[in-house]
C-alpha cells in the first residue's frame, strides 16, 4: 500500500502550529546588495549577531552564513581592542 506524497508530508506537520507547506517567516528571502552593505556596516560597528538579525529581520544563522560568504568578521569590538593596535 502506497500513500500519496502529500499525506506523508502533512503527517509530519500534525504536531506543528502551521502546515509544513507554509514557509517560515524568514525562509529563503534573497539577500540584496543593500542588505550586504548593511550587514558589513553593522559588523564594523561591532553590533552583535543577535542585534543584526533583529535589525535585518533575519535569523542569527542567516547572518552568520551570509557574513561567512562575504568574508565579514562578526563579533563585538571593544574599545580596548581598538586602542591596542
Amino acid at each position: 500500500m502506497h500513500q500519496d506524497i502529500e499525506s506523508v508530508v502533512n503527517e509530519g506537520a500534525r504536531d506543528t502550529a502551521r502546515p509544513i507547506s507554509e514557509p517560515a517567516k524568514f525562509a529563503s528571502r534573497p539577500w540584496t546588495r543593500t542588505d550586504d552593505d548593511k550587514l558589513r556596516r553593522l559588523a564594523l560597528m561591532g553590533v552583535s549577531v543577535r542585534a543584526i538579525g533583529i535589525r535585518m529581520s533575519r535569523t542569527e544563522t542567516a547572518i552568520h552564513s551570509r557574513a561567512r560568504r562575504l568574508q565579514v568578521i562578526l563579533g563585538k569590538i571593544r574599545p580596548k581592542q581598538l586602542q591596542m593596535g
